[in-house]
């Protein structure tokens, strides 16, 4: 809910579509639904106005204001408001930018806007208590008739936007300027397209001396010496104003209790009020005699009830052989009261046995009445100590208690409970922890953790998480792992995991492709795979043809599959590229002598510092471990071409006859420092 402090705006040429009554409205049917929605509100009541607690509550509609340059508006600035009573008729004001009036709701809805407006009894009695007093105290007794006017004013909007109000007013009635306060004089205050449309704004009634006073009816029943009630009888039944204070009340006697009722009247009501009968405590005690035949001990209470005044009261005890009877004779309740009864003694047998998880348990016999008796047992391994159950119930193990009776009690332990916690171990995720109970059988879960990223097959469980083995599986029972009552088990998850496998890229040449030389143990050679739970295991090339690659015709690329499988058939795979080149592939050179070429391998500046098995030279080459071969091979590779079209690391430069060049390669050949 907001107070309303803004000015409403609306079209010239904006009109109305509801038309206000200057008659008196009939009392309302009040709906708590229509208190918070505007639209309902207008639709339900129209001009009326309906009080409702405390508040008159009344509702406007029009459409929403016109903000174009050059137009006039009107807007309403405040409400006045016309009490009559028996003998008085005054004005009061209301400024709607001050507290005094509460904008409830508003709603824009098909075009038009819906205000709920309601001011509080409160403040009308206060204005109205300032402006005329003989009309307040009219008013207070017996209400009066209300008629709500809307104050309103123009407001010309020029070409350039700018507002002007023809008025103002303040919260006691003064006006400045051109305020109107009724239908004719907003009317003629410009040229509206539809005037009519604003009777809305005018003659909002209530009859407010039907709408004052309410019914106010009060029941009174009696309460009787049963603790049933009679019937109501009405103590209150008459008109009250709204806002007067309807009571009732009767002082306590020797029979009843005080009560009363007081409440403030706003609507019709029907109150009902219940007398207590009064109760009165009824109290027997007893002293039991003692194994010497005296009655040295204090007074027990044996019995005390709280009874209603004209009831009656009686006690008797049966006794048994050892104890004579007692009793009270039957009398009827006035007042509290006390009697006192001696009983003779008698002897109580306590029987104690053990249940599960006990060894043994001690204290059982025969005690006289009133006499201390302590219980105690002893536990089995595994157990835990529980309860005495049976005639009483108690958590210590060694329990005293009083005789009074006979007593069986039962001593109990409980299985000692422990957790079994389990670990993903390198896996992840989580398991619900399996409580168990010592002597019972336990079924271990499946396991349902996320494996590790590395390619594994799970084995079970194991209290070693570095095991490579499992000591339990799942759906397997287990018991007794431990006997310490809340003690953890750490079961990990074991996993066998896939071999590791280390390769490497190959390159050879087109002539060692096509004589056979890449067979499969050829690229096994610079392959291994280790297994950390097997060890060394075999690699295998994944669908290894030699066709692939003796057929070949020319400079390639071909990837091969290494695998790897332990012993339960955990496989892993790797690619690697193996590069073929045509040594033969060159623009100059004869052939040789023979008619047949030899190959020299090729070797790219980028690989041939690198290890045989990562495609570099092998350790046994002479351009690896010759120094003077070595030296030649890293100028090579570091040979630039400059502007002027000489190699940077060129010193002297021969030429070779086709047999320098045929002598050179026999003897390399010869010496076996011609690497293929």
């Amino acid at each position: 809910m907001k107070k309303l402090w803004k000015t409403g705006l609306f079209s010239l040429f904006f009109f109305l579509s509801i038309v206000g009554t200057s008659a008196m409205a009939p009392r309302q049917d009040v709906m708590a639904g229509n208190f918070d929605n505007a639209v309902t509100f207008y639709n339900s009541y129209g001009s009326s106005i309906v009080f409702q607690d405390g508040y008159f509550y009344y509702a406007t509609k029009g459409k929403a204001a016109n903000t174009s340059k050059n137009t006039t508006n009107w807007g309403t600035i405040g409400y006045r408001m016309k009490v009559t009573t028996s003998s008085q008729s005054s004005y009061i004001y209301f400024n709607l930018s001050g507290y005094t009036v509460e904008n409830v709701n508003e709603i824009s809805s098909g075009g038009y806007i819906y205000d709920l407006y309601r001011i509080n009894l409160s403040y009308v009695k206060s204005k109205l208590a300032q402006t005329n007093r003989t009309a307040f105290n009219e008013f207070i007794l017996n209400g009066g008739y209300l008629v709500v006017d809307s104050c309103m004013i123009t407001i010309k909007i020029d070409k350039y936007g700018n507002r002007t109000n023809s008025g103002s007013m303040d919260d006691y009635g003064n006006f400045w300027g051109n305020v109107y306060t009724d239908y004719n004089g907003i009317a003629k205050a410009a040229p509206w397209g539809n005037p009519s449309s604003l009777h809305n704004y005018f003659n909002k009634a209530i009859n407010y001396v039907t709408e004052l006073k309410s019914r106010q009816t009060v029941y009174v029943r009696y309460q009787d010496a049963g603790g049933g009630y009679g019937g109501y009888s009405a103590v209150i039944n008459r008109d009250y104003v709204y806002g007067e204070t309807v009571s009732w009340s009767r002082d306590e006697d020797d029979c009843y209790n005080p009560a009363s009722i007081s409440y403030t009247a706003k609507l019709d009501k029907t109150s009902y009020v219940s007398v207590t009968r009064k109760q009165y405590g009824q109290n027997v005690y007893v002293k039991y005699q003692d194994t010497g035949g005296n009655y040295n001990g204090e007074w027990t209470l044996a019995e005390s009830r709280n009874l209603y005044y004209g009831s009656d009261f009686e006690w008797f005890y049966a006794g048994s052989d050892c104890y004579n009877a007692g009793f009270v004779s039957r009398y009827t309740v006035k007042g509290q009261k006390n009697h006192y009864v001696y009983i003779a003694r008698k002897k109580y047998t306590i029987g104690v046995k053990g249940g599960t998880g006990i060894e043994s348990v001690s204290g059982g016999g025969s005690y006289y009445y009133g006499a201390s008796c302590t219980v105690d047992a002893s536990v089995k391994t595994g157990y835990s100590w529980a309860n005495w159950s049976g005639t009483y119930s108690s958590s210590n193990k060694r329990y005293t208690f009083t005789v009074v009776g006979n007593v069986d009690l039962r001593a109990n332990a409980e299985a000692n409970a422990y957790h079994i916690v389990f670990h993903p171990n390198g896996g992840s995720g989580t398991m619900e922890a399996l409580t168990c109970r010592y002597d019972q059988a336990s079924t271990l879960p499946a396991m349902s953790f996320e494996p590790p990223s590395e390619s594994c097959v799970y084995l079970g469980w194991h209290t070693d998480q570095n095991a490579f083995s499992a000591s339990y599986a799942e759906g397997q029972q287990v018991q007794n792992l431990t006997s310490v009552n809340g003690d953890v088990i750490h079961l990990y998850a074991i996993w066998d995991y896939a071999p590791e496998l280390i390769c490497s890229d190959r390159f050879f040449t087109l002539y060692e492709a096509n004589h056979g030389v890449i067979t499969e143990a050829e690229l096994l050679r610079t392959a291994k795979s280790t297994d950390r739970e097997d060890g060394s295991i075999e690699i295998m090339v994944k669908d290894y043809s030699s066709a692939a690659f003796i057929d070949l015709s020319g400079s390639g690329e071909i990837v091969i599959t290494y695998t790897a499988t332990d012993s339960r058939k955990n496989m892993i795979e790797k690619q690697a590229k193996v590069t073929i080149v045509d040594t033969d592939v060159t623009k100059e050179g004869p052939m040789d002598f023979d008619g047949n070429k030899q190959y020299a391998r090729f070797i790219d500046s980028s690989y041939y510092l690198e290890l045989y098995e990562n495609g570099g030279l092998e350790p046994t080459s002479k351009w690896r471990s010759g120094v003077t071969y070595n030296n030649t091979l890293a100028a090579a590779m570091s040979n630039v071409k400059g502007e002027d079209g000489k190699w940077s690391h060129v010193v002297q430069t021969r030429e070779f006859t086709k047999e320098d060049i045929d002598h050179v390669k026999q003897h390399l050949k010869n010496s076996g420092d011609f690497e293929k």
